[in-house]
């Protein structure tokens, strides 16, 4: 390599105002990268011999407050292997970025060059070419000069943008470009070395073909590799704030089932930091019997690792609150670019309230055809036991029947106005109930209703507790069908409990609604079925019909309220009825209205 050194023994760095450019610095590190950041350590090839040379590595770019560059003219000199890589790099949009201050001002071209890059040419250059001719008044020569050039990656010729001078000697390159400060002999055999030499002014360097390459393969490794290494964090930041934004759980698992990373929404739910997680096992996030074992569906993990494809599946898990939630667990194998399995990423959504929808709509499908089949029944029921009940009585009032006749008489009559009543019961179930609209004071019927169902709780060893709000609103509803639900509620509580146990009733008031819940030490329900025990004819119970829930359900639905199951099995259960509170307004009272279709208001 050869270079022509600025003159003069400069003892220490120039100043601001001489050349414009900030003294290198021994910096510590910046706070964001640390003492190993190439940024903001001055280039090697700068602090060589203490001197800020042409090739000082650029300022600081954590350094706002940094004083702009001095420019930086290049030219190019001659033909070679070294020149499409050199000029190709000197006009790349990713280098322009990082050496805003570096131009190329100008190239050193003689006929021999232009020789050298017609034999070098891949195919004899013609008009046909995507090159555009430099001007309409140009010889054919010229016109295959400027393909030959812009085939190897040279720059236009002014006045096109970003064109650099042509030159055909070095004393005309140094005349017309006085503030250049570096010039290139990319030719292979250093022809125009010697006439750069003699014609070279003071403060401008000279490199060889070699000499170049590797000054700037180094200087632009650097340079670049901060630059590309901006653009990874930039777009790393944003994909993690992509996935930070994502409702679901996102996981980035290894191949052993290990957390990479994570996204907020799971620290959000189960607290602590990234680095408390990242290194765990995947099952270690909700417990091993979230997903793992085989009777709630398997492993999507291993079968995605097993398998190489995507894997989903439905689990179920019962929180702190004895609620169950349904979870749909998506795993996604993410490979390399031979298609080897490098990491897996699994996303955990709650699909709880769309399974609650789903269980919904199922029943109101069900309850539909239950109406239509007791509608069926009844009609085709109530004809003959209306013609039975008719002859009863009339039997029952004939004279000529003994006391025998006249009791079995009176047996068929009872049960024909029982079974009568079992209708009236099947068509009030699967049609509305229409409940009369009145007033209920919830701590009045929790009082009444226990007093009602209390008697013989001791003997089965159960202790009533009731827990009372004060000042509770009453409930807008019908008090003897509330009644008959809270009856139904207290029964099953008594059933969860053959050993006896604790049974609390409990009225109280959220922003929305005032509720009584019945709360049990029984065995509790599975969580299986929990979206099951309100479905009409399911019972768990061996005599049972599986009617009571059910209707209570939709009696307090049809009175504008909620019916809520808290359960854990070995812990017990809990039932609560919400219900609209009777607000303070006169019961006949219609709001004022402000509509352009109507009166308006009135005063």
């Amino acid at each position: 390599m050869t270079t022509q050194p600025f003159p003069g023994p400069p003892a220490s760095p120039p100043t601001a105002p001489e050349t414009g450019e900030e003294p290198p610095r021994a910096a510590p590190g910046c706070p964001d990268c640390g003492p190993a950041c190439m940024s903001c350590v001055p280039s090697g090839l700068a602090g060589q011999s203490g001197q800020s040379g042409p090739l000082m590595a650029a300022a600081d770019p954590h350094d706002q407050a940094a004083p702009p560059r001095r420019p930086f003219p290049v030219a190019l000199a001659g033909v070679g292997r070294a020149l499409r890589p050199v000029a190709g790099l000197l006009r790349r949009p990713d280098f322009l970025r990082g050496f805003p201050w570096v131009r190329l001002a100008g190239l050193l071209l003689t006929e021999q060059d232009h020789e050298e890059l017609a034999q070098h040419a891949c195919q004899p250059p013609g008009l046909g070419d995507d090159v555009p001719p430099p001007g309409p008044g140009a010889s054919q020569s010229a016109i295959n000069f400027a393909i030959l050039e812009a085939r190897a990656g040279l720059p236009p010729v002014p006045p096109d943008p970003g064109g650099a001078p042509r030159f055909d000697s070095a004393a005309a390159l140094f005349a017309a470009l006085p503030d250049l400060r570096m010039v290139l002999d990319l030719s292979d055999d250093g022809r125009h070395m010697a006439d750069l030499r003699a014609a070279v002014p003071a403060g401008v360097s000279l490199l060889d073909a070699g000499g170049a390459l590797w000054v700037w393969e180094m200087l632009a490794s650097e340079k670049l590799c901060s630059t590309c290494n901006l653009h990874l964090r930039e777009a790393r930041d944003l994909f993690a704030t992509l996935i930070d934004q994502v409702d679901e759980d996102i996981l980035l698992l290894d191949t052993e089932g290990r957390i990479v990373d994570l996204n907020r929404n799971i620290l959000q739910r189960k607290g602590g930091s990234k680095d408390d997680w990242i290194g765990t096992c995947c099952w270690q996030l909700d417990g091993p019997s979230f997903c793992c074992p085989p009777q709630h569906g398997g492993c999507t993990f291993k079968e995605t690792v097993t398998t190489g494809r995507k894997a989903e599946r439905i689990h179920t898990k019962v929180n702190e609150d004895g609620r169950v939630q349904y979870f749909r667990v998506y795993t996604y194998p993410v490979t390399d670019e031979t298609g080897r399995m490098t990491r897996v990423i699994e996303m955990r959504r709650d699909i709880t309230n769309r399974t609650n929808m789903e269980i919904r709509l199922q029943q109101a499908e069900k309850m539909a055809a239950i109406g239509e089949l007791s509608t069926y029944v009844a009609h085709e029921i109530r004809n003959p036991l209306f013609a039975i009940g008719g002859f009863a009585n009339s039997l029952l009032r004939s004279p000529s029947l003994d006391d025998a006749a006249r009791g079995k008489v009176q047996v068929i009559l009872e049960e024909s106005r029982r079974l009568d009543t079992i209708l009236k019961s099947i068509l009030n179930f699967a049609r509305p109930t229409s409940p009369r609209t009145g007033e209920v004071d919830l701590n009045l019927l929790a009082r009444q209703t226990m007093e009602l169902m209390g008697i013989g709780f001791d003997q089965r060893r159960i202790e009533i507790d009731l827990q009372l709000a004060l000042d509770i609103p009453k409930a807008r509803g019908d008090g003897e069908m509330l009644k008959q639900c809270l009856i139904n509620l207290v029964k099953n509580a008594q059933e969860a409990m053959p050993d006896g146990g604790r049974l609390t009733v409990r009225t109280g008031m959220t922003p929305q609604y005032v509720h009584i819940a019945v709360e049990d030490t029984g065995v509790g329900i599975p969580a299986d079925l929990h979206d099951k025990i309100f479905s009409p004819f399911f019972s768990t119970k061996e005599k049972g019909a599986g009617i009571g829930l059910a209707m209570s359900r939709k009696i307090i639905e049809e009175m504008g309220g909620q019916v809520d199951l808290q359960s854990q099995v070995g812990k017990g259960t809990t039932i609560t009825l919400r219900l609209q509170p009777l607000l303070a307004v006169p019961e006949q009272a219609a709001p004022a209205r402000d509509d352009p279709a109507g009166e308006g208001l009135k005063g």
